[in-house]
């Protein structure tokens, strides 16, 4: 024999529904809605006599499967909250020419027990949190979109890295400082000499010098087929700065239009030493480090 339940009023009346500031909902074991206040009838647009003892939550699709679920908890006695799950009337075609409402709510749901401690209906009193949803959506597409950003300006930071090293690395082969001989170094020149450039020949070649406590700078031109008045006041003070350091500067490979341009600017280089190329400098730096012996802590051939 079916289980004969005590009205709905005898747990909690309309009146009190009505005084709740939210929306409440009563329903039976079986999923039927028996009771139906005040807030909701505000919040869908749908007064109670369309929907009191004709909507079952098992029935319909208007409801997140977790609200029906948390519906089927407190019908099993056991009180829960579901938060943020969605109501869509529209999904109804019952009610979908009377509202047409999408309402994120969060609802407690509540057994209600009779004397013998059985649950014979449940209640939920609900929160319209669809403004509060809509804003954690918001914050996380902001979240993804600084995340995005953050990725982004990682990307670029490495690819400047990389840019940064792959010019450092045309710059050590524009003006590479080559070790040719213990006390000797070489510094060929290829191409135009810009003013970085010409800056980043000083550097290496002062820094080189130094290091290695080298006795010798050879300058190589071959590879330069144009000098400028620019280009030309260059190489002189290169050449004048590791002078200062204790090394002589030696010019080779010297173009004949090369030459008339230097002499022509009269740079004051007469007492540098030139040959023709690499094979004739270096035979006379090695023929004077042998006959001198090595400088400092120089290395002996």
């Amino acid at each position: 024999m079916s289980r004969v339940l005590p009205p709905v009023e005898s747990f909690i009346s309309i009146t009190t529904l009505d005084a709740l500031p939210h929306p409440a909902f009563v329903y039976r074991a079986d999923g039927v809605l028996k009771a139906y206040n005040r807030g909701a009838e505000e919040l869908y647009g749908i007064a109670r006599e369309h929907v009191v003892n004709k909507f079952n939550a098992f029935e319909s699709d208007i409801l997140d499967k977790a609200i029906v679920e948390g519906i089927r908890e407190a019908l099993a006695g056991r009180t829960n909250v579901v938060y943020s799950a969605l109501v869509d009337t529209s999904k109804s075609e019952d009610l979908a020419s009377i509202s047409q409402k999408t309402v994120w709510v969060e609802n407690t749901n509540v057994p209600l027990c009779d004397a013998a401690g059985d649950v014979a209906y449940m209640l939920i009193m609900q929160r319209d949190v669809t403004e509060m949803t809509a804003q954690r959506a918001a914050i996380a597409e902001a979240k993804a979109e600084i995340a995005e950003q953050r990725e982004l300006i990682a990307s670029l930071e490495r690819a400047q890295r990389e840019i940064e090293e792959q010019r450092q690395t045309i710059l050590a082969l524009e003006s590479p400082i080559i070790d040719v001989w213990d006390g000797v170094l070489l510094l060929p020149v290829i191409g135009a000499v810009t003013e970085r450039r010409a800056s980043e020949m000083m550097d290496k070649a002062l820094s080189a010098v130094s290091a290695a406590r080298a006795r010798y700078l050879i300058l190589d031109l071959t590879g330069s087929d144009h000098v400028d008045t620019t280009t030309a006041n260059h190489f002189s003070s290169v050449l004048r700065a590791v002078a200062l350091l204790g090394a002589q500067g030696i010019v080779v490979g010297i173009r004949p239009q090369v030459a008339q341009a230097m002499i022509s600017l009269d740079l004051g280089l007469s007492d540098v030493r030139t040959y023709r190329n690499l094979r004739e400098a270096l035979r006379h730096c090695i023929r004077e480090l042998r006959a001198s012996g090595p400088r400092g802590g120089a290395r002996s051939p």
